[in-house]
């Protein structure tokens, strides 16, 4: 018999479909990701233990996975996009193809249609039409690898200037990291751009959802408004990941989607206290092949 994720990961669905790591939140119908229960059931019997997670792969040198290209896939990019979908880097599989999300197991199509961001399922052949919707696709480290923890934190973080210069070339309205460890990373190097004066503020916990900062790219000719890109954190819609089951993705991806139409209409709402960065890209065409101008961006805090 086929085993379902829920049984695979030792914690049953909820009546509503989601897993127990997903909690409907009180009245201001937020959904929050809780820890899974370790007490017993209310009927007395224990709970069915986790199945012990495999341990994760070490860092791969970029030798291993040589044979499948340095930068096996092409970005879905263009003017205006109301969402930049960032991933952490190709799949073996996607690499293979060179199709983003290309893994059948992979959930990102299906969180796409069934949130309502497309119109439809989209085969991962078809993501070339993704800025059809207003959406765009890349990835923040280029080379691909089999698992995510064989992508070094360093190398994550040499690449989010590459990704920020993306987000200025193209100003997406949200860059909507697609794993937590991506949005962690890109806020974190922005965090740490930011001269301290006196003692450094701690930065702001990464969570699902909406984040607390924006990302502000100035009119270049110093004449019109400027550009206002925010930040969103998904879960990875790798199948691998068993704190979101499908369901819970999905509930995710509509509140992206809920956003994006607010944004549309009335903008986005920060907490009081929200952090604003701004970029300016010097040059402000990418440099030619094998130059590397030493300063990229200047990055200050308003």
């Amino acid at each position: 018999m086929k085993r379902t994720r829920s049984q695979v990961s030792g914690t049953p669905p909820r009546p509503d479909g989601t897993s127990a790591f997903f909690a409907i939140a009180d009245e201001e119908g937020e959904d929050t990701p809780t820890a899974a229960p370790s007490s017993p059931s209310r009927s007395g019997s224990p709970l069915p233990r986790k199945r012990a997670k495999r341990p994760a792969r070490p860092i791969a040198d970029p030798s291993q996975y040589a044979h499948l290209g340095d930068d096996p896939l092409p970005d879905y990019l263009d003017d205006g996009l109301s969402v930049l979908l960032c991933g952490i880097n190709p799949g073996v599989k996607s690499a293979q193809l060179g199709l983003h999300y290309a893994n059948p197991t992979n959930h990102f199509w299906r969180c796409l249609a069934e949130s309502g961001l497309t119109p439809r399922l989209l085969h991962p052949s078809e993501g070339p039409k993704l800025p059809l919707f207003g959406l765009g696709s890349t990835n923040l480290v280029e080379r691909p690898s089999a698992e995510m923890s064989e992508i070094s934190t360093s190398e994550m973080t040499a690449r989010v200037p590459t990704l920020l210069r993306k987000v200025v070339r193209y100003r997406p309205r949200i860059l909507a990291c697609v794993g937590m460890k991506i949005c962690e990373v890109i806020l974190r190097y922005l965090h740490n751009q930011v001269p301290a004066v006196g003692r450094r503020k701690a930065m702001p916990k990464v969570k699902i959802g909406l984040q607390p900062c924006t990302f502000i790219i100035p009119d270049p000719a110093g004449e019109g408004t400027d550009h206002i890109t925010y930040f969103w954190c998904l879960p990875s819609t790798s199948a691998r990941v068993v704190e979101y089951q499908l369901t819970d993705k999905i509930k995710i991806w509509r509140q992206l989607k809920e956003d994006v139409e607010r944004l549309a209409e009335v903008g986005l709402d920060l907490p009081d206290g929200y952090t604003t960065y701004t970029a300016s890209l010097l040059p402000p065409e990418p440099p030619a092949a094998g130059f590397m101008p030493s300063v990229k961006y200047k990055l200050t805090l308003l």
